[in-house]
Parts: structure tokens; C-alpha cells; sequence
């Protein structure tokens, strides 16, 4: 029982914000499935807490790329309705930041979860700038 929490604390220090939010609550019990990793999790059932956890993480990951994404394209719309064109060099311009690849983001939330976790603000504003290929 200690050892799972330490573990999960380990792997996801902030669960407890994440299981305590509603929107994780609503997620859950949207899904059969996600119910019975939850009952598990909360028996301490170490691997369905990483995976339920772990899946709500990349949900949100994908979520905010897609809103940066829509919000781009919104943008792009509204400009060349006013007549303007949109530079991809415009103030928004990412130069001097980093750009990430897809699979080494991957291979690093497989290989080091912990290093992840610490990038993790980096991470999704790589991919909120479109700066992750």
C-alpha cells in the first residue's frame, strides 16, 4: 500500500490534482473500462493507477494541440478575411526555441518518465507553438 503510493508519487506527483479534478471524474466515468482501472487504482493497484493517469496526461496533451492547432487556423481565417496575409515568420515566431520531435518525446516518456514529467510544461508549449514535428 505505502510502496504504491510512493510509486505513484514517483511516476505522477501531481495525482492527487488530477484525481480531484472534475473533469478527470466526468472522463472516468464516461468509460467502462476507465471505471474499473479506477476501482483497481484506488485497491492500489499500481499498473492501472500509471495507466489511468498516464492516458488522462496524453488526453490533455492532444487536447491542447488540437485547441492550439484550431485557434491557429481560426487566425489564418480571420486574417485573410480582413485581406492580410499570415507570415509563418510573424511575431509568434518560435525561432531560438527548441523543436522536439514526436518520436523522441515518446521514447522519453517511455525510457524516462521522470525527465518527462520535469519537461512537461516545455512539452506542451512545444506543442501548443507547433514546434513538436
Amino acid at each position: 500500500m505505502q510502496v504504491t503510493t510512493q510509486r505513484l508519487k514517483e511516476a505522477h506527483p501531481d495525482y492527487l490534482e488530477i484525481v480531484g479534478d472534475s473533469k478527470f471524474q466526468e472522463w472516468v466515468q464516461g468509460s467502462p473500462i476507465r471505471k474499473q482501472l479506477f476501482v483497481a487504482a484506488h485497491n492500489y493497484n499500481l499498473d492501472s493507477a500509471l495507466e489511468l493517469i498516464g492516458n488522462w496526461k496524453e488526453r490533455a496533451l492532444i487536447s491542447n494541440t488540437s485547441e492550439a492547432e484550431a485557434n491557429k487556423v481560426a487566425e489564418r481565417e480571420q486574417a485573410m478575411k480582413a485581406g492580410k496575409g499570415v507570415s509563418r515568420t510573424s511575431s509568434e515566431s518560435t525561432s531560438g526555441k527548441k523543436i522536439y520531435r514526436r518520436a523522441d518525446l515518446i521514447r522519453l516518456k517511455t525510457n524516462d518518465p521522470q525527465r518527462y514529467e520535469d519537461l512537461q510544461d516545455e512539452i506542451l508549449a512545444a506543442y501548443a507553438e507547433g514546434r513538436v514535428k
